[in-house]
């Protein structure tokens, strides 16, 4: 028994924890009609009587009208809520009207006051009938209110304004009614209300314009048209475009001079502003090690140390001979592209490496167009005859040679890469794109060689003995490269030590490969003289 009254204590209890959430779960499906009419509640003897009652059902349902307390005699309408009745005597009679929508129900209470006729003509007074209102509702944003504001009830028919007031340094962004723009208006009526509203109005911080502008020569950012909120702050950065160039000024408001900065903050803002940067060209060299600026290339090498320093040349034509010489060992000459940066003297070499007098090591030469008349574009030359090496580890890259008499010279070259390098239209006889002697360790990759009369020509030295003087030929590749055009792609010249040319993965200009009457006479391509392993093509 105690056992059985323990489980049905769980289980009450269990019930009784459960229905709260069960009666959360299931809201009521149907609501009660709402009364909208006010009886009127003063009759004459032997006069009808009469009142409509009016409701409405939010759900929709149908509703029925009923009496459950009436004077004898008194009627209603179930379906239309018309109240008639006309009172045999004086007194108050108390009336219980109920509207049902089948489910739920509610009653409205009141009594009727009824009097006699007090005269020939005489009319009763009837209550005024109750006033039909409307609610608006004015609500406002941040920055700024709404007078009124809240819910404002209206009189139906009637005029309702209102007037939006700013708080500081904002303004009216929108004013929506009932949901939509009319506009940043500072005042808002309605007419002739019939209707529930709304409006919300919206307001936005003030804004100025910073017009930020840059000369040639560099960029200010941000630029153009910039947007700043009242009293904030706003930065500047100021940039030269390249190393070439420096901030020259920073004008504020035209009137303003901040000098050259790198950059400007415009603080609290409450108005307009202009801010204008300039920049003044450097110097067309740039000596990156030492940070100083040159317009000839050949001053920054002078002022180089050794180790060399890196020299950057800015685009355009450098109408001088540029030598380096070998107490500049490491040193970077970087122009700014073969298109665009071109050293071309009028007479004599371009660019010549002087090794002369001690050896030359680690230089590059990259970016640029070497043009010359009736010199070697580009030249590292050894005078001696001591079979050393006077120049080691040299690199060029982005490099154009188009025309002339010479190309490029190599003699006396340990240590040679050529990277993106092209040498055409060096079409004088018995001349070469490329003359070498005395090379070894050279690589020659991505380039082309096109229109000369020999695209690369390897040479014994000058007593016919290879190794001698300019030291020994050797380990000679030329890769993925263009040879077409050249009476003679590569001509390998030397006589009593053959050192084999490596050139394969090269184009020739056709695909049956370089012509080359002993090992290739089908070749259609650029011709290649004995001693050179063409192998793939």
């Amino acid at each position: 028994m105690k056992g059985m009254l323990n489980k049905k204590t769980l289980t009450l209890v269990f019930l009784l924890l459960l229905l709260p959430l069960l009666v959360g779960c299931f809201p009521p499906k149907n609501q009660a009609p709402i009364l909208t009419s006010t009886p009127i509640t003063l009759a004459e003897v032997d006069e009808l009587y009469t009142y409509n009652v009016d409701a409405t059902d939010p759900d929709g349902d149908a509703l029925t009208y009923s009496l459950d307390v009436k004077p004898s005699g008194m009627t209603i309408d179930s379906a239309t809520g018309l109240i008639e009745w006309t009172p045999a005597a004086e007194g108050d009679y108390d009336v219980v009207v109920k509207v049902s929508d089948e489910t739920l129900d509610i009653t409205q209470s009141f009594t009727i006051v009824v009097i006699e006729e007090e005269g020939p003509g005489w009319t009763p007074t009837p209550p005024a009938p109750p006033t039909k209102t409307y609610t608006i509702v004015a609500t406002a944003g941040p920055g700024g209110s709404i007078s009124p504001s809240g819910d404002v009830t209206v009189n139906k028919g009637a005029n309702q304004s209102f007037t939006m007031a700013l708080a500081a340094n904002y303004h009216i962004a929108d004013v929506l009614v009932d949901g939509a723009s009319v506009g940043a208006v500072p005042t808002y009526d309605f007419t002739n209300v019939t209707a529930d509203h709304t409006i919300h109005v919206t307001f936005a911080i003030d804004t100025y314009t910073i017009t930020a502008t840059a000369g040639s020569g560099g960029s200010i950012s941000p630029s153009g048209a910039v947007v700043v909120n009242h009293g904030a702050n706003r930065s500047f950065t100021i940039t030269p475009d390249s190393v070439f160039y420096g901030v020259q000024d920073v004008l504020v408001d035209g009137i303003n001079s901040m000098g050259p900065v790198s950059s400007y903050t415009f603080t609290s803002v409450t108005g307009n502003h202009t801010i204008l940067a300039s920049f003044i060209l450097l110097g067309r060299v740039y000596n990156e090690t030492k940070g100083t600026h040159h317009d000839i290339i050949q001053e920054a090498i002078n002022e180089a140390g050794n180790p060399g320093d890196t020299i950057h040349v800015m685009a355009g034509v450098y109408p001088e001979n540029v030598v380096i010489p070998f107490t500049k060992a490491g040193l970077q000459l970087i122009g700014a592209g073969s298109g665009v940066t071109s050293i071309a003297p009028v007479s004599g070499k371009a660019v010549a490496l002087g090794g002369n007098l001690g050896i030359i090591d680690g230089i590059r030469v990259q970016g640029f167009t070497l043009e010359t008349s009736n010199a070697y574009a580009f030249i590292a030359l050894s005078g001696t005859n001591n079979g050393t090496y006077y120049t080691t580890n040299l690199i060029l890259e982005d490099i154009v040679v188009d025309g002339g008499i010479y190309g490029i010279g190599l003699n006396a070259v340990n240590g040679v890469t050529f990277t993106d390098v092209h040498v055409s239209n060096v079409s004088i006889m018995g001349q070469g794109g490329i003359e070498m002697t005395g090379v070894f360790d050279f690589t020659f990759i991505d380039g082309s060689l096109e229109g000369n009369y020999f695209g690369i020509r390897l040479q014994g030295t000058d007593t016919g003995e290879v190794g001698q003087g300019y030291g020994v030929n050797g380990n000679i590749h030329i890769h993925d490269s263009v040879l077409t055009g050249n009476v003679t792609a590569i001509e390998n010249q030397y006589s009593t030590q053959q050192t084999i040319i490596d050139a394969t993965n090269n184009w020739w200009g056709d695909s049956s490969g370089p012509y080359n009457a002993t090992t290739n006479p089908d070749g259609l391509g650029n011709a290649v003289s004995n001693f050179v392993n063409y192998g793939t093509f």
